[in-house]
């Protein structure tokens, strides 16, 4: 390929470095990042126009990233489950060296839903992975949704069958709108009486600024229990473990209901 051809030539959203990301004029490095971490997370992105549920990317940059960049079907599946940008199962990268476990099998009505901020990975893992140790069968999409399905009809099946809800609270998750999305789905179900009162339990993972936006206060006003703050201790300490064994009561008896 010459020179001039490479210069006008797409770039490939699934194999491009954060770099390449960086070199487009309107985009910035906090999008980049969150392109690939979305990208790590939920496997390989079928359709450009995938990259607006990644937050941060409205009509405008959408417009842009249409311009510049491009889904080539140049890789084979096996090609795909070899890349280690595209496995969801590769967090190697995360600053705890955290992973977890294989997916387990999760029955209807019978395991937890996590939602998180994908900028907030590093933190959640250590506390999904004592959850897991514990015996607390949860719901994680880097763990449950593979490379090839569909993004939307998994996460709304995983919400309108699980019996309960972790929030990770942070300043990424209230600004997340697929959080709040997540939160709102559960309030109706809670509602509807369709799960129980207790059945949305959330955890302070950072500290944030300010208050409470309106709508989630409103529709994290229903936990009774006190919230567990991972932010108080460091991790693995006996403070911390205390916290995870907390949390983890809370959802046995939720679990239970």
């Amino acid at each position: 390929m010459d020179e001039i051809t490479k210069q006008f030539e797409k770039l490939d959203i699934n194999t491009c470095s954060l770099e390449d990301l960086k070199r487009i004029n309107g985009i910035g490095g906090t999008i980049s990042s969150n392109i690939v971490n979305y990208r790590s997370h939920h496997g390989q992105i079928k359709s450009v126009d995938e990259l607006s549920k990644i937050d941060g990317i409205g009509p405008k940059k959408m417009q842009v990233l249409k311009v510049e960049t491009q889904v080539y079907e140049n890789k084979s599946k096996k090609d795909q489950q070899k890349d280690p940008s595209n496995s969801v199962n590769n967090l190697s990268l995360t600053s705890t060296g955290e992973e977890l476990p294989d997916p387990p099998r999760l029955k209807p009505g019978r395991y937890i839903f996590i939602s998180y901020a994908s900028k907030d990975l590093d933190v959640v893992l250590p506390i999904m992975r004592k959850l897991l140790e514990q015996g607390i069968p949860i719901w994680i999409d880097i763990q449950q949704i593979s490379p090839g399905e569909l993004w939307d009809a998994e996460l709304g099946g995983a919400l309108r069958r699980c019996k309960g809800m972790v929030c990770c609270l942070s300043e990424e998750w209230f600004a997340s709108q697929n959080c709040r999305t997540e939160l709102r789905a559960m309030r109706r179900r809670l509602e509807a009486k369709e799960i129980p009162s207790n059945a949305i339990c959330p955890i302070v993972i950072k500290k944030w600024k300010g208050e409470i936006p309106d709508d989630c206060y409103y529709n994290l006003s229903g936990d009774s229990t006190q919230r567990v703050d991972f932010t108080v201790a460091a991790y693995l300490s006996e403070r911390w473990l205390a916290c995870a064994e907390s949390l983890i009561s809370q959802l046995q008896v939720i679990l239970k209901s």
